[in-house]
This record gives C-alpha cells, sequence and structure tokens, in this order.
C-alpha cells in the first residue's frame, strides 16, 4: 500500500512537473513567436534603413559630382579671368605704345607746321623784298 502511494504521490508529481513544463514550453513558443515577429520588425526596419543609406548614399555620390564640376568650371573660370588679365594687360601696353607713338606724331607734325609757317614766311618776305 505504502508503495502504492508512493507511486500515486511520484505520478502526481511527475504530472506536476509536466505540467510546468508543459506551461513552461508553451511560454517559450510564446515568446518564441514574439521573438520572430520582433525579428520580422527589425529585418523590416534593417531593409528600411538599408534603403535610405542607399538613397543617401546616391545623393552624396551626385552632390560629390556637382561639386566637382563646379569646383573644375570655377578653375576653369579662374584660368579664363586670368587669361583676361593677360590679355588685358597687353592690349593696355599696346595702347599705351599707340598713344606714345601718336603724341610722337603730333609733336613732329607741329614741328613740321612751324617750319612750314616759317617757310611761308621767308617765302613771303623774299618775294616782297624781290618786288
Amino acid at each position: 500500500k505504502q508503495w502504492y502511494q508512493r507511486r500515486v504521490r511520484e505520478v502526481e508529481r511527475l504530472k506536476t512537473v509536466n505540467e510546468d513544463l508543459a506551461d513552461e514550453i508553451k511560454q517559450k513558443i510564446a515568446e518564441n513567436g514574439r521573438l520572430e515577429q520582433d525579428n520580422r520588425h527589425l529585418n523590416e526596419s534593417l531593409e528600411s534603413l538599408q534603403l535610405q543609406y542607399d538613397d543617401v548614399k546616391a545623393r552624396v555620390g551626385r552632390l560629390e559630382n556637382a561639386l566637382l564640376a563646379q569646383e573644375k568650371a570655377l578653375e576653369a573660370y579662374k584660368n579664363s579671368e586670368a587669361s583676361a588679365k593677360n590679355e588685358l594687360g597687353k592690349l593696355e601696353k599696346e595702347l599705351e605704345v599707340t598713344h606714345q607713338a601718336a603724341r610722337r606724331r603730333d609733336e613732329e607734325v607741329r614741328k613740321l607746321k612751324k617750319e612750314v609757317e616759317k617757310a611761308k614766311q621767308k617765302s613771303e618776305l623774299s618775294s616782297a623784298s624781290n618786288q
């Protein structure tokens, strides 16, 4: 009889252990379901972030290309500005040389006019004294 009661108690204890294990398994299954759902959400978030990252990376690439093009354009502008300054300097020198030549010619013309005027006066004096 004692043996039977021990067996009954052992069976009851094993039932309780079995029920506890079954409850623990149910909890683990429920927790696993929540973890799987969380994992899906995390994967979706990761995919979304990856798409955003790829989009931002592409925009950064486009901006870098645009910046590079602007830097090249600025360099070309600086070069053309330097060329224009050089050309302007050459033209200013050429203009100064032309002005100097014009002043020399004007001076030469004045001298020649004076000589012509003197020659006319001499001619008139000579004509008047010959008459």
